[in-house]
């Protein structure tokens, strides 16, 4: 096993987070997605996760990674 059990979030540095969107990008063939977004909070068994994954979103949006954002928290 890695070093976190499976059920913890691994993107907990903002740049985690652009690095994943850019690796879909390239496992999908192309330089944007449509949408990049969390599908849940991480408030309530993480919460110092939480701003770093959002940070995250909003600078995949600010490199021109995606086209939106969402957070479900």
């Amino acid at each position: 096993m890695g070093l976190c059990p499976w059920w913890l979030p691994w993107r907990v540095l903002p740049s985690l987070v652009v690095d994943a969107a850019k690796a879909s990008c390239e496992r999908l063939g192309t330089q944007q997605l449509g949408l990049v977004q969390l599908h849940w909070s991480a408030s309530n068994y993480a919460p110092w996760q939480e701003l770093a994954q959002q940070a995250g979103l909003a600078d995949c949006y600010d490199q021109g990674l995606c086209k939106a954002v969402c957070s479900m928290a």
